[in-house]
């Protein structure tokens, strides 16, 4: 569900034009971080040793860091080299697929 209200966004921010619709957008953004983050931890949790909780929930926010700190880089270059649609189109690409590795791996009771 998450992922889909990221696809919701990505085609927003591309095609709108006017501050109330970015306002709307915001308000799917937080629905789609407010959905995504809980699971993700409860899975987490839920799959692990009770033992190794910590451990994996610390690896996971090291992870997550490492693999998003050029993000902000990468997308200003890639504004400043193709323009406005080029990070949206890039962003709409991971989401795509961050949502295919969800449906072909993750087994169907942790969905």
């Amino acid at each position: 569900m998450s992922e889909f209200f990221g696809c919701v966004l990505m085609l927003g921010w591309w095609l709108s034009d006017s501050i109330p619709l970015f306002v709307l957008l915001s308000v799917v953004f937080g629905i789609s971080i407010a959905t995504w983050v809980p699971a993700q931890q409860s899975m987490l949790m839920a799959h692990s040793p009770s033992g190794e909780r910590g451990s994996l929930a610390g690896k996971l926010a090291a992870f997550r860091g490492l693999v998003s700190f050029p993000a902000p880089i990468v997308g200003g270059l890639l504004y400043q080299t193709f323009g406005y649609s080029a990070p949206l189109l890039a962003s709409a690409a991971g989401i795509l697929l961050t949502l295919a590795m969800i449906v072909r791996l993750l087994p169907n009771g942790a969905r």
